[in-house]
C-alpha cells in the first residue's frame, strides 16, 4: 500500500503566518514613514543650505550688504506705491539658485505658498516677469517672487526696506560686518503650512496671502497691540525691543490658525515643528541645521540677532520687558 503525504499549510498555520506579517507591518510601516520624513527633512535642509550659500554670494557681489526682505517696484509711493507689486528676496537670489524646486520643502503640505499676488486656490505668478502667464485677475499686479516658496527671512538681517518712507524713517540694509555672530544668527526659516496663519492684511486687502512677509524674534517692550507685535518698519523701527519666549509664541501659533487676521507676533508665519518637533534654519555664514524653536530663543544663546541691525538705532535686544533698554540685561550670542 502506497503512503500518501500531504503538502501545504493548515488553516491554523496560514493564520499564524498572516498574524506574523500583520505584526511586522505594524512595526515596520511607522519606521518606513519616519525614514521617508527624515529623507524629506534632509532634502529641505539641503535646500536651505543652497539658499544660504546663494545669500552669501549675493552679499559678496553687493558691497557686503544683505538684501531687503522685499521692496515695492515703485520705491517712491508717490510714483505708484504698492500698485505695481513688489520684488522679493527670493527673486534677488534666484540668479544664484537657478532652480524653482529649491524654494519648496518636500515636507510642505501646501507645496509652497504663492506670492501675495495670486488668483484662487493659492495660484500665483511668481518671478521673473512673464514666467507664468497668469496675473492677479482683479489688479494685474505681478510680484517678483518664487512661484512657490516654503521659506521666509529674518527681518533682523533682511529688513523690510520697502520704500523711501522706510528709508527716511531709519530702516537700513544690513552690512555683513555688523552681524556679531554669523554662525549663530538666523537668516532664513521655514514658512507655516497654514494658509490661515500666513494671510491677513496686504496691499490687495484682507485675507490675502502674506508669503512675502519676513519674521523676527522680537516684541516691542510696550505697544504693538495685544502681542506687542514688532514689525521692524517705519512705524516702530526705533522702539525698545525684547526677545519673545516660547511660552508666549506657542499659544499664538495655535490661535492664528483658528482666528486668522489678528495681529499676532510675526513668528506665527513660521513652520516651527515641520520636522520631528523642530524645523530647519539657515544662518548668516551659509550653513543650515535643524533646531527646536526653544533652542533658537534661549536668552543665553539667542539666534535671532543681538541687535535690530535693520534699524539706524541698532537697538539691543532685552531679555524681558522689565529690562532697561540702555543697561540691559540683554540677550547673548555665541
Amino acid at each position: 500500500m502506497t503512503k500518501t503525504t500531504r503538502s501545504g499549510f493548515t488553516l491554523i498555520e496560514l493564520l499564524v503566518v498572516i498574524a506574523i506579517i500583520a505584526i511586522l507591518a505594524a512595526i515596520l510601516f511607522p519606521v518606513f514613514a519616519q525614514a521617508r520624513e527624515k529623507a524629506r527633512q534632509t532634502s529641505c535642509l539641503s535646500n536651505m543650505k543652497q539658499i544660504g550659500l546663494g545669500l552669501v554670494q549675493y552679499v559678496q557681489d553687493y558691497d557686503e550688504l544683505n538684501p531687503t526682505a522685499y521692496f515695492h517696484k515703485a520705491f517712491n509711493p508717490a510714483s505708484g506705491g504698492t500698485a505695481l507689486g513688489y520684488i522679493h528676496w527670493s527673486a534677488l537670489l534666484q540668479p544664484y539658485i537657478k532652480s524653482n524646486q529649491i524654494w519648496v520643502c518636500p515636507s510642505d503640505q501646501l507645496g509652497g505658498h504663492a506670492p501675495t499676488c495670486f488668483t484662487g486656490n493659492n495660484l500665483g505668478a511668481g518671478f521673473p516677469e512673464g514666467q507664468l502667464p497668469d496675473k492677479c485677475t482683479a489688479t494685474g499686479i505681478q510680484d517678483d517672487q518664487a512661484p512657490r516658496i516654503s521659506y521666509t527671512a529674518n527681518s533682523t538681517i533682511l529688513p523690510r526696506y520697502r520704500n523711501i518712507n522706510d528709508a527716511n524713517a531709519g530702516v537700513t540694509l544690513v552690512p555683513e560686518a555688523e552681524i556679531e555672530s554669523p554662525a549663530g544668527t538666523i537668516t532664513i526659516v521655514e514658512l507655516s503650512n497654514s494658509l490661515n496663519c500666513v494671510n491677513g492684511q496686504s496691499i490687495l486687502g484682507s485675507g490675502r496671502n502674506s508669503s512675502h512677509r519676513s519674521v523676527n524674534g522680537f516684541a516691542r517692550v510696550s505697544g504693538g497691540g495685544t502681542y506687542n507685535q514688532y514689525l521692524g518698519e517705519q512705524n516702530d523701527i526705533t522702539q525698545p525691543i525684547r526677545a519673545v519666549t516660547v511660552g508666549e509664541i506657542n499659544p499664538q501659533l495655535q490661535a492664528c490658525n483658528a482666528t486668522p487676521q489678528t495681529i499676532y507676533s510675526l513668528m506665527t508665519y513660521m513652520g516651527t515643528e515641520r520636522h520631528s518637533g523642530g524645523s530647519n534654519y539657515t544662518y548668516a555664514d551659509g550653513h543650515a541645521k535643524w533646531n527646536k524653536l526653544s533652542q533658537t530663543l534661549d536668552p543665553s544663546n539667542y539666534q535671532w540677532g543681538a541687535r535690530m541691525l535693520g534699524s539706524s538705532a541698532k537697538q539691543r535686544v532685552c531679555v524681558t520687558a522689565a529690562c532697561d533698554p540702555t543697561t540691559g540685561p540683554f540677550v547673548q550670542q555665541r
